[in-house]
This record gives structure tokens, C-alpha cells and sequence, in this order.
């Protein structure tokens, strides 16, 4: 019955225009106000007082001085639930003791600040081209009490690695959407043998091969190598559970 009904719209000018003006658009409006009222509800039930911290997760009760995320969700770095599929890997980190933890692409500070307070002995160097991403960092580094061994940079290039003192191990961390093969090469690779590594792929064709491909071959003489699967944030809190998000079926 519904398909009938719904193939009468689509083929009828007239019909369709009634649809869209009195259930399409009102509907758009509709949904986005009842995602900002979640938004809001979930946030009170993260706040204490006039603070907001991590809510779950390795970084849990890692402060927001600001309540934004630099190009990705905010929510699901408050539920804990962001980038989930990664939360096994780093807590099996926490005997390590890196010296140097440097974070390419470092956004708002989450994974850069995050990771300061896991491994309270390490300096961290936090890379990101925008400004705004930087200066988010840097708050949130002064509102978690970081600061001293934080170092914020722009860009950050092979030469920018393979300038550290990384022979002790180190930690790296990118996401530094595409540049991948710019950045790292064999010669990096055997710079950062030593090293942890988490590089988020952005996979894609380049000079008749796939990044992914690549990036397996220049590491695969001096590092083994995972290849971890990312799902949406937002089927994330349905597939890694967070009780803040509970009565809510949305």
C-alpha cells in the first residue's frame, strides 16, 4: 500500500509538490530541531557544573575548554564513543613509556591532550595547517594542565620527523587527510622503526596504485602492520553502548 502510495507521488507533478511543501520540508526542520534537542539534553547530562569533560572511554575526564571539535562530531569525543574501534589498541599502550608522542593533524587537542595525560613523562608535538585547530589545542592544553610539554606547530613534514631523536620509540599519530604519501616514505619509515604508529588511511587511487597499498609497503620491512576498520561516529554509541545516551532511540 505504502509503495503504491509512494509511486503515485513520484510520478504525479501535482502530488509531489503538496508532498514536498507539507511533509518534505517541514519534516527536514523538524528532524534538525529534535537532533538539537538531543544534542543539548545529552550535553547537561555530560556537564558538571560549568565543566565538560570526556565522558568514557582512554581519554575519559579529559576537559573541553571549549565546547567545539575542529572538523569532526563533538558528541561522540564527549560519550567516549569516537573512533571506538581504536580504544582496544590504545589502552593496550598504557605499560609504555613514550618519550615523544607527536599527533599530525591534532584538530581541537583531542588525541594530543588525551594521550599528555596517559603518559604524564612524554612530550607531545601537536601539527595542524588552521590556526583555529591550533589555538583550541592549546586551550585545552593550558584547561588540562599540559601545557609545559606541549609544543603546537603548523604543517609537518618528513623533515619535521626525521628531526626528532625518535631511537628511544615514540608515538605518532596522524590523520593528516591525504598526505600520507607526501609525509611518510621508506626513509621515514626506517626513521620511525621504534615507533607506535596509528595513521589514519584516506584511500583512494594516486599514480595508478591505492594509499593504502602503498603506505603497507613502505612500512612492511620495519613495522607490523593492522589495518583497522572505521564505522560512523554516530552508529558508534549504538554499537559501543554509552548509558548517557539511554531512553534515547534517536
Amino acid at each position: 500500500m505504502l509503495r503504491t502510495i509512494a509511486s503515485l507521488i513520484a510520478k504525479n507533478l501535482f502530488l509531489w509538490k503538496i508532498y514536498y511543501h507539507l511533509i518534505w520540508k517541514p519534516a527536514i526542520v523538524i528532524r534538525q530541531a529534535r537532533k538539537n534537542f538531543l544534542y543539548g539534553e545529552i550535553l547537561k547530562r555530560l556537564k558538571t557544573g560549568d565543566d565538560t569533560a570526556v565522558n568514557a572511554g582512554p581519554f575519559q575526564g579529559l576537559h573541553y575548554a571549549i565546547l567545539e571539535s575542529h572538523c569532526s562530531t563533538l558528541l561522540p569525543k564527549l560519550l567516549g564513543t569516537y573512533e571506538a574501534e581504536l580504544q582496544s589498541t590504545i589502552l593496550s599502550w598504557k605499560e609504555q613509556n613514550f618519550p615523544i608522542i607527536v599527533d599530525i593533524g591534532c584538530a581541537e587537542g583531542y588525541y594530543a591532550i588525551g594521550l599528555a595525560l596517559m603518559f604524564p613523562n612524554a612530550s607531545v608535538f601537536a601539527y595542524d595547517i588552521s590556526e583555529k585547530a591550533r589555538n583550541l589545542t592549546k586551550s585545552m592544553a593550558i584547561k588540562n594542565l599540559v601545557s609545559d610539554r606541549l609544543t603546537v606547530r603548523g604543517a609537518c613534514e618528513s623533515q619535521d620527523l626525521l628531526a626528532m631523536d625518535l631511537s628511544s620509540g615514540g608515538l605518532i599519530f596522524s590523520d593528516c587527510e591525504g598526505y600520507e604519501l607526501e609525509l611518510f616514505d621508506r626513509r621515514v619509515a626506517e626513521h620511525l622503526q621504534n615507533c607506535h604508529l596509528v595513521i589514519e588511511m584516506h584511500d583512494r587511487p594516486h599514480k595508478n596504485f591505492f594509499v593504502r597499498l602503498k603506505l603497507e609497503d613502505i612500512f612492511s620491512n620495519t613495522h607490523n602492520i593492522k589495518i583497522i576498520n572505521s564505522i560512523d561516529d554516530f552508529q558508534k554509541i549504538k554499537t559501543y553502548h554509552s548509558p548517557l545516551v539511554t531512553n534515547y532511540d534517536d
